[in-house]
């Protein structure tokens, strides 16, 4: 994977990579309205994810998908600082793209997932400044998140047409 800066990240494995999809995806959904961006580029990511784990759905890859605790717990403890990180820009992307706030409701879930994921305060408070550091910096969470993924899982399309390519 990619960091924000163009370095390379230790590649998360692909069980650790789906846990912390479906955690972006209960993120996203953490206030109950998923804008038609976020579902899309959620749905692309988690068919990647799929298709490369040789799944045919998520209730195959976890026994309760639904449950951001039992979900967030199969992520690997190395990749535990990144999904929170990640998470808090789900919850912002919203804001940035329509300039809503980080809600009760997804302040809930994100402490949930803190929690769940065994992070401390410290590390909660830099993952929201590394969050919030990056989309100041670069403009577009679901750029960043589809080029965060988009190795992994070989993703061949082109997430911005207008780009001119190489």
């Amino acid at each position: 994977m990619m960091n924000g800066r163009g370095g390379a990240q230790p590649a998360v494995d692909l069980r650790s990579s789906g846990a912390l999809l479906r955690v972006l995806a209960l993120m996203a959904m953490a206030d109950e309205v998923l804008a038609a961006e976020e579902q899309s580029m959620l749905e692309k990511l988690g068919t990647q994810y799929l298709q490369q784990s040789e799944l045919d759905s998520w209730d195959q890859a976890f026994q309760h998908p639904m449950d951001l605790k039992q979900v967030a717990r199969e992520i690997d403890i190395a990749d535990r600082p990144l999904t929170a990180k990640l998470a808090y820009m789900v919850l912002c992307s919203s804001r940035e793209d329509y300039g809503f706030s980080v809600n009760p409701a997804e302040r809930k879930a994100f402490d949930q997932l803190i929690q769940t994921l065994e992070l401390t305060e410290l590390q909660k408070d830099q993952a929201i400044q590394d969050a919030t550091r990056e989309l100041a910096r670069t403009p577009g969470f679901w750029d960043i998140l589809m080029n965060t993924f988009s190795n992994q899982f070989r993703l061949d399309t082109d997430i911005n047409p207008i780009a001119p390519s190489n």
